[in-house]
């Protein structure tokens, strides 16, 4: 299954693209516009408004994802919930979470390179899909 190996694989080589370490001391991948991915660790609150809701944080590394809306979010949820997943933290933050080891390499791709170009110009992505073979 995937590592953070494989997220920096595949957004060291997207046009805009820095990795950082964000005000959390976590790896943060970004653009001029703002984040794209990044390494989400549980906090306290996060664990304590999980167990009332009957759930707990899973094992292993978690990023969140930028995603387009709050419906594609939960679209991915419905489509693999044992990957993806949210808290109420990102209740109403177009972003999802999603286990590393649980998914696949190619899905990791498919989906860091949405939350790309929502953070680019559309030149930037068109050229850089095209040129790359992907159909927008």
């Amino acid at each position: 299954m995937a590592t953070l190996d494989d997220v920096r694989r595949v957004l060291a080589d997207l046009p805009g693209v820095t990795e950082i370490e964000n005000g959390w001391g976590a790896l943060c991948w970004r653009t001029k516009a703002g984040q794209i991915a990044w390494v989400r660790a549980a906090n306290q609150s996060d664990l304590d408004q999980l167990a009332e809701l009957g759930q707990a944080w899973p094992d292993g590394t978690v990023i969140a994802v930028r995603v387009a809306s709050l419906d594609e979010r939960a679209a991915l949820i419905d489509e693999d919930p044992d990957v993806f997943f949210t808290i109420p933290h990102f209740r109403s933050w177009p972003s999802a979470l999603l286990v590393l080891d649980r998914i696949d390499p190619e899905r990791l791709e498919e989906v860091l390179l949405d939350g790309w170009i929502l953070r680019v110009p559309k030149r930037v992505s068109k050229a850089w899909l095209s040129e790359h073979g992907f159909d927008e």
